[in-house]
């Protein structure tokens, strides 16, 4: 009787060893997992402030390019008006010259 006693508490003892082995693996298990989280969330704030800096800076490129073909586009207006107005002068020389021409024809009649 007493050696079926200790034989059942020596049972006891192996089954609560084994889940004091298994309590230690599911924490040690809980911790790394923990970790691997903490890391995780590090790297995402990490990712997000990058695509954020990445972000601000693209928006500033854009605004200097935009800058840059506004400025571009006013020269370009400007060199239009230059032409346009040079091709009236021109245009005004040869009505000039054409009227001239005519009163020769005319004169030598």
């Amino acid at each position: 009787e007493l050696d079926k006693k200790c034989k059942q508490d020596a049972e006891q003892l192996e089954e609560k060893l084994r889940l004091e082995e298994r309590c230690k693996h599911l924490q040690a298990d809980v911790a790394r997992q923990q970790q691997n989280s903490e890391t995780l969330e590090r790297n995402a704030a990490d990712e997000k402030q990058k695509s954020e800096t990445l972000i601000e800076q693209q928006c500033k490129t854009i605004a200097a390019l935009d800058g840059k073909c506004k400025q571009v586009e006013a020269s370009c207006i400007e060199q239009k008006q230059k032409f346009e107005a040079r091709i009236q002068a021109e245009e005004r020389k040869k009505e000039k010259i054409a009227r001239q021409f005519n009163k020769v024809l005319v004169n030598m009649k």
